[in-house]
């Protein structure tokens, strides 16, 4: 399965999710140093939406309660807190992102 968007709605370091993709399934793409990547939309957590979280650099963050991700890898770089608890997350999954024409293309 596939989806796209239109590479001119994207900036540097700015996250979007991209239509016509299946019901509920969210992606998160961002530009990072010039190069795009595509990962899960929802945090592993309790799904908290990436697009409303905090991004510094590669690292995107949950809004729902703090578990920070490498948007390159999908590695879980911090888990989520929540008091004085600090908890273990799984990493996020990852997609293949090509650039073709105008289009950011997504394999999932």
């Amino acid at each position: 399965m596939s989806g796209h968007c239109p590479l001119k709605n994207h900036v540097s370091n700015v996250s979007v999710s991209c239509r016509n993709l299946p019901s509920g399934f969210l992606i998160l793409i961002i530009n990072f140093d010039g190069k795009y990547y595509a990962i899960n939309g929802r945090c592993t957590h309790m799904g908290g939406e990436f697009v409303k979280g905090k991004i510094e650099g590669k690292i995107i963050t949950c809004p729902r309660h703090g578990a920070k991700f490498d948007v390159t890898t999908g590695k879980c770089i911090s888990g989520p807190k929540i008091g004085i608890l600090k908890l273990k997350t799984k990493d996020e999954v990852t997609y293949e992102v090509k650039i073709e024409n105008e289009s950011i293309n997504v394999n999932f």
